[in-house]
């Protein structure tokens, strides 16, 4: 369970809660800043861009076992250009905040309800094409592994740039291309 202030706890027990959620992506043209309401809008000094019914935000989910953390924010009814950005391979590994924020009695935020509810790095980014079109960033916390931002490749050349003279993967191709017959004396390869 993640812990909320009290003030959010307050709101969530309303009958119709008053709440506004805002996201911040660090994509590489640029900082992305979004909400959940309808134009444009100043909090915490910067200009939020409201998507309305058009974006979405999942739950949160935990596992506990992996020490990992996912929350998902989406957008539908996007252009072209927005769909040429969203495959751009650079933006997996950069930050992402999602917030929540309390709104008054007319509707407008409150500055300093302002929370961040899911900090983490983009770790996925997939787009949906057809009936629905949308584009999806799975936001992510890993404690296992936090400084991984790309999975990379698994091979000898990849390992051996980012750690010289280690051949950890050395046998990995010739492994990869023969069968295994486990517990068979005929499973010994040998590698020379």
């Amino acid at each position: 369970m993640r812990p909320l202030p009290a003030e959010l706890i307050e709101h969530y027990q309303l009958d119709a809660p008053n709440l506004i959620y805002l996201v911040k992506l660090e994509w590489p043209s640029g900082t992305v800043r979004a909400h959940t309401g309808i134009g444009d809008l100043m909090m915490a000094g910067e200009t939020w861009t409201g998507v309305g019914n058009l974006g979405g935000i999942s739950d949160v989910t935990d596992d506990y076992e992996l020490g990992r953390s996912e929350i998902t924010v989406e957008l539908s009814g996007f252009d072209r250009d927005l769909l040429r950005e969203s495959f751009r391979r650079d933006a997996v590994g950069r930050t992402g905040i999602v917030y929540a924020a309390v709104r008054d009695a007319q509707g407008v935020p409150i500055e300093a309800s302002l929370t961040p509810l899911f900090a983490g790095y983009m770790a996925d980014i997939p787009v949906t094409l057809g009936d629905a079109n949308k584009i999806s960033v799975t936001l992510a916390t890993d404690t296992a592994e936090p400084s991984r931002k790309t999975p990379g490749r698994y091979t000898d050349e990849s390992h051996r740039r980012l750690y010289p003279g280690d051949h950890f993967y050395r046998w990995s191709a010739k492994t990869s291309d023969r069968p295994t017959y486990w517990g068979n004396k005929r499973d010994a390869i040998e590698y020379k």
